[in-house]
């Protein structure tokens, strides 16, 4: 529209595209800095008897194998594949699943639908976490993805680790971090400062 000024152009692009977003997007991108060094990445590591994963493995991934999934996200992520069947964006995948920590449909309703499709039927949390814990020769689970702003929350008689606190002063949560020394898991509170 020719009667459209530089400044309405201005603010209809940045409605539409805020600051930083194409930055966000090129770093992250196959050939960005960030996006080759995470596919080069695991998105599912075990080490020792600890399987660490950000949203969550399910019992639909943790079938599959790690190694399987892992290299479905470094695949999927080298193509930059963000079709709705990615492993990216799978409600059920390790980057988005909450299952472990919520099945109820208004917090997570991607989840809830995911699951309702899916061909596995669903087990109790506690359940699913211990045939996943079984299936990949874990002891126990640090997640992150879906945050717990009082601090790290040690579930299932040290099973399932919570460990996305807010801690960014954004949300204000508990700064934390979490010890594991041998089979002892240790979950620290730091005091903000003002």
């Amino acid at each position: 529209n020719p009667a459209l000024t530089a400044e309405a152009i201005r603010q209809a692009w940045n409605q539409v595209t805020p600051l930083g977003w194409v930055e966000h997007r090129i770093a992250w991108g196959p050939t960005g800095e960030l996006g080759r060094w995470a596919s080069t990445n695991p998105a599912i590591v075990r080490v020792g008897g600890t399987l660490f994963v950000h949203g969550g493995l399910s019992e639909e991934y943790a079938t599959i194998g790690l190694d399987a999934v892992n290299s479905r996200v470094a695949a999927a992520m080298r193509q930059a594949d963000e079709s709705p069947a990615s492993v990216l964006f799978d409600p059920l995948g390790p980057l988005w699943y909450r299952g472990l920590v919520t099945r109820d449909p208004k917090a997570d309703p991607e989840g809830a639908a995911a699951a309702a499709a899916s061909k596995v039927p669903r087990l109790s949390i506690e359940q699913e976490l211990a045939t996943v814990l079984a299936k990949t020769g874990a002891k126990r689970m640090v997640i992150a993805h879906t945050p717990i702003l009082s601090g790290i929350s040690v579930n299932y008689g040290g099973r399932l680790i919570r460990v996305d606190t807010g801690n960014s002063r954004y949300y204000g949560g508990q700064l934390s971090y979490l010890e594991i020394i041998g089979d002892q898991v240790i979950p620290h509170a730091v005091p903000r400062s003002p």
